[in-house]
């Protein structure tokens, strides 16, 4: 979901190139300075507002992996939406918790992790990973409830798959985490797109500006 750069930006600083040139043929290389400086703005932060965008559509458009019948590919995606059962009651707390001290419990966690499983019962059986979620804590049930989440896929933490699994047999568990914190959302392209817009005004107001008469003395 992470968008390469695209030969639209060139464009942009072509076209920022071009504003200076034409705001200095006009005798202010002052406002050419402004111009340049803004339409270089415009650009840098508008694409920053149009990746944001589209990679929080690319992630609502992912295709689900339903663990009742699938598996997570073997080659993992950055991104990945997976639906399953939300263990409730399978779950560990998450604290930001300064070094040395214990957690406030009297306090709502950061997050919580939970348990994900293609179904309801007590034993799963399953081939491919184990599957984590993690979840802003009014998010999390408190039983069992089928959800889709969509979040990045990381490997999780050793130490919290063995406090949340007990896993027959011999060898090292294999579990991603599904962080449906840490995923693009439209709602964050708002503050690119205002400084986009800032840029913009100021190439604006120096093209304008640098037409007005000036005053003789």
């Amino acid at each position: 979901a992470r968008l390469p750069a695209s030969g639209s930006v060139g464009v942009v600083w072509g076209a920022a190139g071009l504003a200076a040139v034409a705001v200095a043929a006009l005798r202010r290389p002052g406002r050419a300075l402004v111009a340049g400086l803004g339409v270089a703005l415009a650009a840098t932060f508008g694409r920053d507002a149009l990746v944001v965008l589209r990679a929080a559509r690319d992630v609502e458009s992912l295709p689900v992996v339903d663990l009742a019948r699938d598996r997570l590919p073997a080659v993992r995606p950055p991104y990945a939406a997976v639906r399953g059962i939300v263990r409730g009651g399978l779950r560990l707390s998450e604290y930001d918790v300064p070094e040395g001290e214990v957690p406030d419990q009297s306090r709502p966690p950061r997050a919580v992790v939970a348990v994900l499983t293609g179904s309801a019962g007590d034993v799963q059986r399953t081939q491919g990973p184990v599957v984590l979620v993690r979840l802003a804590p009014e998010a999390v049930p408190e039983g069992d409830a089928a959800r889709t989440v969509r979040g990045r896929l990381a490997e999780a933490p050793p130490g919290v798959v063995h406090v949340l699994v007990q896993v027959e047999g011999e060898g090292d568990v294999d579990a991603v985490l599904v962080d449906t914190l840490d995923r693009p959302r439209a709602p964050e392209a708002l503050g690119p797109l205002v400084l986009a817009l800032v840029g913009l005004g100021l190439a604006v107001g120096a093209v304008l500006g640098s037409g007005r008469p000036g005053r003789t003395g």
